[in-house]
């Protein structure tokens, strides 16, 4: 028979993100019910045409309609964002051996058992369509598998025995589920099995290392955060004599890693967050011929690191952050040419800044934070140095002097604003994305997934003084500027105002002066500024996003004035006693101002009392007296002070 083109949807026709999978299916069987002989490739491609699905047609045909489906064979329904759950009909397309609905996450519900008729089927993936329940034994009945995905979803509960005869599965991917309980031993006897994944699942028991090794053409493993502890043998390997991609993050490993080391098909190896301690084995830099990524990060390693890094000439990223390293950065690192991430944060690594790193032309990351790298940033001695450069930290250490103008007009991937912001890019490598956990918004954040528009400078935390280079304002693509916490002096450049990409701008903690420019109310981005612990003077600049900061970005700086401050411009202070804090001379006042209230009032007091006393005895002695003169006045002053009395006591 001949075989169809195609049959397929876009997003013009009635089959778009607001359709169910039951009108979905709907639409396929009606349409494939007209050319019944047909074998069909449904796809969701957009070069795929749609005039084959007629509109109108929704809900699911009768069984006689549905006949005329079965020469079906591949369902490519991917990134639709289809809702609704997947109809128990879908087993009746018996000739169907690729289905794939990846991407359509408001899928939920459970997968359906009638799945398991499809006894044809080859490829079935189902990730990231929200699935949850536990995952269908009558998947046992698809033996004709290659490729089983399932991952990021929420599957639960323990992962079935269905691999007894699964013969010809070479790809398992189970990973970011929740699933849960020992790993069945009929997953150990899939001999042709090539890739397998249980990343990011809650599986509690312990395993070796070499069981998995039974699977001998694994060329692939990932077990990063799937709850097990994994031990290793000295036999280790010699039984993964195919793997390249070992990715063991999380696996609570505090054994030797020297078994690793014969592992020399590796192009991507992943230890991080174990318990490995002790040096680092030379050994991992003899992979000079494959490794390209190596993770060590979050362990206990110590002493130096090895110099036989710089022979692995295709590293692309190492990370070996988080650990105790101490010593020199070793110079053989200038040899990997195609490094693009070099992560030494959180060591007691003692050197001074690496400027002969500058030649690495893919070099994107650079970070030395938490470090005791020392001593002044020399003026580079290229033209172009870092000419790739999106992040560089090296906060955190005891760098020195001022920084050079022209370091920052070496470095044309951070001068450059003209990348495409209408699509997502990110980092990464055929192996995966990269990640790094950087400051960022006043917040320690972790980058899973670094995006190509964002460029970064952390300088924060040494001991850098002098003025802040105008040249910073070349750094046009800049998202996040962080010099806080040095002894930066003089004014803050109004070239800043040049970096219309920044969200973060934190200067805080040092000893600038002068007014804050009125220019960087035009930075329309910026969501953290803060300058607080400083100098400044002058009234506070509003209006954009100067509106929205609150007066915490600004404390500590006695001379500033306005909004959002309570010090009103042209206020004067009340003056403070120099020998007493404010906090006690405020209580001080309140204490003083209390006193003389009450010295006040007794000595009114008192003088009344004696007052009376002293009259009440004079007119005794001189009523005669007083009555001949004032008699007349006194009754008077009688009378009226009884009505007042009267008066006083009826409100």
């Amino acid at each position: 028979m001949q075989a169809n083109p195609s049959i397929g949807i876009d997003q013009d026709s009635d089959v778009s993100s607001e359709s169910s999978m039951d009108d979905v299916l709907g639409l396929i069987l009606a349409n494939l019910l007209k050319r019944s002989n047909t074998r069909g490739f449904l796809s969701s491609e957009s070069a795929v045409k749609s005039d084959f699905v007629e509109p109108g047609l929704s809900g699911m045909p009768d069984s006689d309609e549905i006949a005329g489906a079965v020469y079906l064979e591949v369902l490519y329904l991917v990134d639709c964002n289809f809702f609704g759950t997947i109809p128990t009909s879908i087993g009746n397309l018996k000739k169907l051996r690729i289905l794939n609905l990846r991407g359509n996450n408001l899928i939920d519900g459970q997968v359906p058992s009638s799945i398991g008729h499809l006894k044809n089927l080859e490829y079935l993936h189902l990730s990231d369509c929200n699935f949850f329940g536990t995952i269908p034994t009558s998947l046992g009945n698809l033996t004709r598998l290659i490729s089983l995905n399932l991952s990021y979803n929420n599957f639960e509960g323990p992962i079935p025995q269905l691999f007894s005869n699964f013969s010809q599965l070479q790809s398992i991917d189970f990973s970011n589920n929740q699933l849960t309980g020992p790993i069945p031993s009929s997953l150990f006897h899939l001999v042709n099995l090539t890739h397998l994944d249980l990343s990011s699942n809650n599986v509690s028991n312990t395993a070796e290392l070499d069981t998995f090794a039974k699977l001998e053409y694994l060329e692939s493993l990932d077990l990063s955060n799937s709850g097990l502890s994994l031990t290793t043998t000295n036999s280790t390997p010699s039984s993964f004599r195919n793997i390249t991609t070992l990715r063991l993050s999380s696996c609570n490993i505090n054994e030797d890693l020297n078994p690793l080391c014969n592992l020399h098909s590796l192009i991507y190896l992943n230890l991080s967050n174990n318990q490995f301690a002790g040096l680092i084995p030379t050994c991992l830099g003899n992979f000079s011929g494959s490794l390209t990524m190596l993770n060590l990060h979050s362990n206990n390693f110590s002493g130096t690191i090895p110099q036989t890094f710089g022979y692995a000439s295709r590293l692309q990223e190492l990370d070996i952050s988080n650990n105790g390293l101490q010593g020199v950065l070793p110079r053989s690192l200038a040899n990997c040419t195609k490094l693009e991430v070099l992560n030494l944060g959180h060591n007691f690594i003692e050197d001074a800044f690496p400027f002969w790193l500058q030649n690495l032309p893919q070099l994107k990351v650079i970070v030395l934070r938490d470090n005791k790298f020392h001593g002044p940033i020399e003026q580079p001695r290229k033209r172009l140095a870092f000419t790739n450069l999106h992040i560089i930290d090296m906060s955190h250490n005891e760098f020195t002097g001022t920084l050079p103008s022209k370091f920052f007009e070496t470095m044309p991937s951070m001068v450059m604003n003209d990348e495409d912001k209408s699509s997502l890019n990110y980092m990464h490598n055929d192996y995966g994305y990269y990640s790094v956990t950087i400051m960022n918004k006043g917040l320690e954040m972790t980058l899973i997934r670094i995006i190509t528009i964002f460029k970064a400078v952390d300088f924060s935390h040494n001991k850098f003084d002098g003025n802040i280079s105008i040249s910073i304002g070349r750094l046009k693509a800049l998202v996040v500027l962080n010099f806080s916490g040095n002894g930066f002096t003089v004014s803050i450049p109004s070239s800043l105002v040049n970096l219309t990409e920044l969200e973060s701008l934190d200067l805080s903690q040092n000893k600038l002066s002068g007014k804050i420019p009125q220019q960087l109310t035009s930075l329309t981005f910026l969501e953290v500024f803060d300058v607080s612990q400083n100098k400044l003077t002058e009234k506070i600049p509003r209006g954009q996003q100067f509106e929205t900061f609150s007066n915490t970005s600004y404390e500590g700086n006695i001379g500033l004035c306005g909004l959002p401050l309570s010090k009103k411009c042209g206020s004067p202070e009340v003056a403070e006693s120099p020998s007493l804090s404010s906090s006690s001379s405020h209580d001080f006042k309140y204490k003083l101002d209390d006193f003389e209230w009450e010295a006040v009032l007794m000595g009114y007091g008192c003088g009344v009392v004696i007052g009376l006393v002293i009259g009440s005895c004079v007119i005794r002695r001189k009523e005669k007296w007083l009555v001949r003169i004032f008699r007349v006045k006194m009754c008077h002053q009688k009378n009226r002070s009884n009505e007042v009395r009267y008066q006083h006591g009826t409100r």
